[in-house]
Parts: C-alpha cells; sequence; structure tokens
C-alpha cells in the first residue's frame, strides 16, 4: 500500500518532469553576454569585499540618504558599483566537467540572461557623464555616449529630475534580448 510520502515524492517528480525548461535548444542558444569589442572595458571597484547591510529592504529604499554617497547624497562610482554587483554581476563561477558557470545576482530562467544593463549618469567622481553599457562579465562599464543625457532621457520617458530638488539621479535601463527563431 502506498504510504503519503510515496505520493508526495511520485507527484513532486510529475510535476518536476512537467515542468522542466525542455524548449531551449543549446545548438543556437544565444551568447550570455552582449560584448562591444572595439570599445573599452571600464573596471569598477571591487565590492565584494564589503559588509552586506544589516537593514530591511524597504527600510533602505525609505532612507533619504545613501550609504555609498559622498556625504551631500550624491552617488559615488563605489555606490553604482555596488547597485550594479548586487543587481546584475557575475557573483560566482564554478568548473564543472563541461565548462566554466557563471552564477549571476539576478537568476534567468535557462540560464540566457535577456537583460542588459545601461547607466546613464551625470560626472561621478572617477566616472564621466554619459551612457553606459553594463559588462557583467568583467564587472566593467563600456561607454556608448559621452555628456550627461539624464535631461534628455527623463524627457523622452516623461520622468521630471526636478520633481526632487537636490537629488542626484542616475537612471538604469534595462534591455530585454529576444532571439527570434
Amino acid at each position: 500500500m502506498a504510504t503519503s510520502v510515496d505520493n508526495d515524492a511520485s507527484f513532486a517528480e510529475q510535476y518536476n518532469d512537467a515542468t522542466k525548461l525542455q524548449y531551449i535548444n543549446l545548438g543556437n542558444k544565444p551568447p550570455l553576454y552582449k560584448s562591444y569589442p572595439d570599445l573599452r572595458n571600464i573596471l569598477l571597484p571591487d565590492v565584494t569585499g564589503r559588509a552586506a547591510m544589516d537593514v530591511p529592504t524597504l527600510d533602505a529604499i525609505r532612507a533619504s540618504g545613501n550609504v555609498d554617497s559622498a556625504g551631500d547624497g550624491a552617488l559615488t562610482l563605489e555606490g553604482l558599483a555596488s547597485l550594479l554587483y548586487h543587481s546584475a554581476a557575475v557573483i560566482r563561477r564554478s568548473q564543472l566537467r563541461s565548462g566554466e558557470v557563471h552564477y549571476r545576482a539576478a537568476a534567468s530562467a535557462g540560464a540566457l540572461y535577456p537583460t542588459e544593463i545601461y547607466v546613464v549618469c551625470g560626472d561621478l567622481d572617477g566616472l564621466r557623464a554619459g551612457v553606459y553599457h553594463f559588462n557583467a562579465r568583467e564587472f566593467a562599464l563600456v561607454r556608448l555616449r559621452n555628456g550627461d543625457l539624464r535631461r534628455c532621457l527623463a524627457q523622452r520617458v516623461t520622468i521630471a529630475l526636478h520633481a526632487h530638488p537636490g537629488v542626484h539621479h542616475v537612471l538604469l535601463l534595462a534591455q530585454q534580448r529576444m532571439e527570434v527563431p
């Protein structure tokens, strides 16, 4: 006679089989990283050794100050690096028989990582104003355009930068890459 545990295990196996990722053709899998081979990587500061903040997420979001600021509320390059590391960077690498596996801060179905991160910023200490692509593999930024284009971008997406006087804005853009067969 089958026990409840046996039925639960059987159900779990059926569920696992029914929900396996089966539609990915590894033969034509898109590249894991977008690259700009003719442009220079600007390496970001290493923030991996920094202690994690012991603050609830919503409290951190509500906080008026920024632990990664220059004291005047302005985002620093280290603060930007921390934001990128904890949201989109390669946080761990493992060597398997089939090759090296990269684990990112944000998981992706099928490990396809179709989201690309772009930073549009004003001058930061150590980084000129511009539009940058975040190179997750190298933990670097690639400058695509020079100049402070935040206001131009904000106007295009109807964000009013003057809504919060005295706040230094950095806009992060995410682009979804879709491969169509």
